[in-house]
């Protein structure tokens, strides 16, 4: 079946129930050609097959030993065992609105390679029970696997632990770099050149497109151009781009504002760059000024604050929620809600 992609949205899941009939006929290939971004919308983990891979992933690391046969029952448990666990907590750790992401192949990945480190020191240790982070989030889990990345770009680069004294110094400031123009490449892959230009961002790159595809999450296209392995790490990184922004302070343009307040805060199609942004602001503080500006926006937006706010709680984006309410309390116009 070519062109998935073509019948999105309005016959999405009519195809897809269409594809899952076939799939219980006698047809022994089922092909479906689609772009990148729709593809985990035809790859659904269940649990069960999110414990196999990971299990897969790591017995094909150097560090895995092939148990003897006596051994083999209690090795080959410690893995699966670390899997199960590992998923579980992901799942009873993010919010309901965000469950569809663990099901997803890419974040199943994205497990297995963050905390590649962390099995592999259970698994040789002689504990029976993997101990496991308090609480996991996508935000934990997308910050892991970049930084992940980019240790084993640099221990091949110099040749040195990413504990020596030199790289941890040099990784600072190279992560800081990166961190930078994948939000640049993450813009400009997001928006048009109009929006783009409301975040009046820097439009240069300190890396060069090959030093960014060897960090991993970026690749270069068949038309030679820079894109992200995922477009969720593109939003993602936007995201990060905009509560930046806010938290530091930066000046935002009025027409800026109208964009993240009525066009990011609202439209269908940033739904998961808006599920990134509350989980950022859960972790970040921004300064007066910054609200009362919002809340001055907010309260000319009229009729559409209304909508702002109704969206960010039918999604249960309560961090974004409550910088609103803070904005409008911070600008003296509460009686907009009203």
């Amino acid at each position: 079946m070519d062109g998935f992609d073509e019948v999105c949205p309005f016959y999405k899941e009519t195809v897809i129930s269409l594809l899952q009939a076939l799939r219980q006929t006698a047809v022994e290939h089922l092909w479906v050609t689609t772009r990148p971004h729709l593809r985990e919308e035809l790859e659904p983990f269940s649990e069960r097959d999110q414990v196999e891979f990971l299990t897969k992933f790591w017995c094909l690391k150097d560090w895995f030993i092939e148990p003897h046969k006596k051994e083999e029952e209690l090795q080959g448990n410690k893995l699966e065992m670390y899997a199960e666990h590992l998923i579980k907590k992901l799942a009873t750790s993010i919010r309901d609105k965000d469950k569809e992401f663990t099901g997803i192949p890419l974040q199943t990945r994205l497990l297995a390679e963050a905390f590649d480190e962390e099995v592999k020191k259970f698994y040789l240790s002689a504990e029976s029970m993997p101990e496991l982070p308090f609480s996991l989030d996508l935000l934990d889990l997308y910050r892991r696997f970049i930084e992940r990345k980019y240790d084993i770009n640099q221990m091949e680069k110099f040749q040195v632990p990413v504990n020596n004294a030199f790289a941890i110094e040099q990784r600072e400031r190279d992560l800081k770099d990166i961190s930078e123009d994948h939000h640049l490449l993450a813009l400009k892959v997001l928006f048009t050149e109009d929006q783009m230009a409301l975040f009046e961002s820097n439009s240069h790159c300190s890396f060069s497109a090959e030093q960014l595809t060897r960090i991993g999450i970026v690749q270069i296209s068949d038309e030679g151009k820079p894109h992200f392995i995922h477009r969720t790490f593109a939003e993602y990184c936007v995201a990060d781009c905009l509560v930046n922004r806010l938290t530091e302070g930066n000046n935002t343009s009025e027409q800026g504002q109208n964009f993240i307040l009525k066009d990011l805060f609202r439209k269908a199609e940033f739904r998961v760059i808006r599920v990134f942004v509350d989980a950022f602001l859960s972790r970040s503080k921004l300064l007066g000024e910054v609200l009362k500006q919002y809340g001055n926006r907010i309260h000319k937006c009229g009729n559409d604050c209304v909508i702002i706010m109704h969206r960010g709680a039918r999604e249960c984006n309560v961090n974004i929620a409550a910088v609103l309410l803070d904005s409008l309390q911070a600008a003296e116009c509460t009686e907009t809600l009203v």
